[in-house]
């Protein structure tokens, strides 16, 4: 009533909303805040998946000295919901490790997904940072050398 537009009028039905049950729809909405908190709960102990580590394995199998020579820098790869990662493609024939990184060049902050999703090649770096999933911090030309890498690992894979 104290919606109406004119009292003593029924209310017309929103056209543009699904027809759903809404008690149905409060139980996926509760559902779906669950899965959410259980999600943010694993990823609160700073742990990161098996893909995260699979990844970064196969980026320590492809350092060699021309890696280094043609990229010169290093990557921090912040991970929301799990740890940080470095890869020095700056010093002899490379590293990688988990931690931070006192001279990293580039900072990168995003999700553990969008980070799996970017080293699968189903995500582009630059598409990531402008659409506001990746955060980068320091030398962004650097960082856009990223997605070399990531080809030069997608190829690795096949």
């Amino acid at each position: 009533e104290q919606y109406a537009c004119v009292p003593g009028h029924e209310l017309m039905p929103d056209f543009f909303l699904d027809a759903a049950n809404p008690d149905e729809q409060l139980k996926q909405t509760k559902d779906l805040d669950r899965k959410v908190a259980a999600a943010e709960a694993a990823g609160a102990s700073g742990q990161d998946g098996p893909e995260v580590v699979q990844i970064m394995e196969a980026v320590k199998s492809m350092m060699s000295e021309k890696y280094v020579q043609s990229v010169g820098g290093i990557f921090v790869f912040k991970l929301k919901d799990g740890g940080s990662w470095y890869v020095d493609l700056k010093n002899g024939s490379g590293s990688v490790g988990q931690g931070e990184h006192a001279e990293a060049n580039a900072t990168l902050t995003m999700n553990s997904a969008n980070f799996v999703k970017m080293f699968n090649g189903k995500l582009g770096s630059t598409n990531a940072f402008m659409t506001g999933r990746l955060k980068i911090d320091g030398d962004m030309v650097l960082a856009m050398k990223l997605e070399k890498i990531i080809k030069n690992l997608n190829k690795s894979k096949l």
